[in-house]
């Protein structure tokens, strides 16, 4: 009998739909940019040069980032080259990053150390909202819609500009949520500055399609910091945590908000 039972033809697998395929083999795009390259060597001080430690660092987070099988993640730069602030930028909208972390090393004429996160100053993302709601009113239809009277078009304009609306306070968010997160688990792999998480108007970080970040690891003008920077451990572990902390994001509900 159980002969007869181990001759049976295998029963036929239910068949999965091309959405849930799909669903399964999704992967969020992540930019990383190394700061400075090139002509630009950026911070030097203790042995340390800046675009140099920020590339092998931004290499390390990149393995460890595709390691988890979670995430396809982009570099502005793997060489020892200089892109544009405005460059780094517009790579990252055109490649539909849903994350955007910049790597860089600070500066300071004190003794001050530890690691800082940056997003971008709020007024600042409240001005891209008001350009973005300009550009939608003037360039509302994309050919493919033709207003038919100056109520229609008034119409289109207010819902174009409140989905405008929408996608800049849902990226806001977003970047609040990641920063936070990058606070959190990093202060577990390294030392942070006093109140970590600031707020700048960093150019690369002005965009309204995607949460973008700038993380300072440390200070090249700090002995103790350049010895961090230096060490091959330390880019692991503050990696490590970063992963956990781009992890916690993504599994977050805000982050699965359509963009």
């Amino acid at each position: 009998a159980i002969g007869s039972l181990l001759e049976q033809p295998p029963l036929p697998k239910q068949a999965v739909r091309p959405a849930a395929i799909a669903a399964k083999s999704y992967r969020p795009i992540i930019v990383i940019a190394p700061g400075h390259g090139g002509k630009d060597s950026g911070a030097k001080k203790n042995g340390i040069v800046e675009k140099e430690v920020v590339l092998a660092f931004a290499k390390v987070l990149r393995d460890r980032l595709e390691a988890t099988g979670r995430y396809k993640v982009l570099m502005t730069r793997d060489t020892d080259k200089f892109i544009s602030l405005d460059g780094r930028r517009a790579y990252a909208e055109r490649m539909g990053a849903e994350l955007f972390i910049a790597v860089h090393a600070d500066y300071a004429k004190s003794n001050a150390s530890g690691a800082t996160v940056y997003s971008l100053r709020q007024k600042v993302a409240k001005r891209l909202m008001r350009k973005a709601k300009h550009k939608a009113s003037s360039n509302f239809s994309d050919g493919r819609f033709k207003a038919n009277s100056k109520s229609d078009k008034r119409a289109v304009k207010a819902i174009l500009g409140d989905l405008f609306d929408r996608e800049i306070k849902r990226t806001n968010i977003r970047t609040d949520v990641v920063s936070r997160s990058l606070v959190k688990f990093m202060g577990g792999a390294t030392n942070l500055r006093k109140n970590p998480h600031k707020e700048a108007a960093f150019r690369v970080l002005k965009t309204a399609h995607f949460p973008s970040v700038l993380v300072e690891l440390a200070y090249v003008t700090n002995k103790s910091d350049a010895r961090q920077l230096k060490s091959a451990a330390w880019r692991g572990k503050v990696s490590d945590a970063m992963v956990e902390a781009v992890d916690r994001y993504f599994n977050t509900q805000v982050a699965r908000l359509p963009l």
